[in-house]
């Protein structure tokens, strides 16, 4: 994996964990609707995370299959 992409990989999970800490503070102070958007931002965020992985993973078992 490129360093750049471990680079982008690491701010998301970051990223990620942070919002979980957000959503966490939003249930605590009963801000519902606060929630469903922080919600749907770590689901965006889990997504591209997702997304990083398989065409990584792909480029990987790609150049096995080129050696």
């Amino acid at each position: 994996m490129a360093m750049s992409t471990q680079a982008h990989l690491d701010s998301l999970y970051e990223r990620h964990a942070k919002l979980e800490e957000e959503l966490n503070h939003a249930y605590f102070h009963h801000q519902d609707e606060r929630a469903q958007t922080i919600k749907k931002q770590k689901l965006r965020v889990k997504d591209e995370i997702n997304r990083m992985l398989h065409v990584s993973a792909q480029q990987s078992l790609q150049r096995r299959q080129a050696a």
